[in-house]
């Protein structure tokens, strides 16, 4: 029994010592302080070096480790990529925002004169053309040319035919000019 019990306890070491130099080799533990104590141990170690100097294992969680670090620096660099991207769409989304602004305020402006241009014709038609063509004698001819369009054919007849020969000419050539551009 005795010689059993000794059999199966040096087994159980020569599995153990084996198993833990089977680790050491594939790097999942460092033997190195316990073995460079061990004379013997010593020789094995360099020679284990050798071996592994001349043939390098890579684990496949090792090759997966340095893909997913190279992917994680590829993400890395894209987002880097996208925040710059973010960035000039930010800007470009403000700048939209302010011409927006400014295009609703042109547009309001634009209302008021129209709103303000109707007023003044209503009363234009109301009045009588002598009045109107004194009226007109004064101001521009864009704003005239503007006027005389919103009044009736009529009315403008009689407006034109108070006023200077001169200037109806060149009402009449304006009036041309702006409906070709139409």
């Amino acid at each position: 029994m005795k010689k059993i019990t000794f059999l199966l306890l040096l087994s159980i070491i020569i599995v153990l010592g084996t198993g833990a130099l089977a680790a050491h080799k594939t790097g999942f533990i460092d033997l190195s302080p316990v073995l460079n104590k061990i004379p013997f141990a010593n020789k094995i170690i360099e020679t284990n070096k050798e071996v592994l100097d001349d043939t390098v294992v890579v684990s496949p969680i090792e090759k997966e480790n340095i893909q997913l670090r190279k992917e994680k620096s590829e993400l890395k660099n894209m987002v880097v990529i996208l925040k710059g991207e973010k960035t000039k769409l930010d800007e470009q989304f403000q700048e939209m925002e302010i011409e927006l602004t400014e295009l609703r305020e042109l547009k309001k402006q634009n209302e008021m004169k129209v709103s303000n241009t109707n007023e003044l014709v209503e009363c234009y038609k109301e009045m009588k053309a002598e009045a109107v063509a004194k009226i007109f004698e004064s101001l521009d001819d864009d704003t005239v040319i503007t006027m005389l369009v919103l009044l009736d054919n009529e009315q403008t007849a009689k407006i034109l035919a108070l006023m200077e020969p001169q200037r109806v000419a060149l009402i009449t050539q304006l009036l041309l000019n702006k409906k070709e551009q139409q």
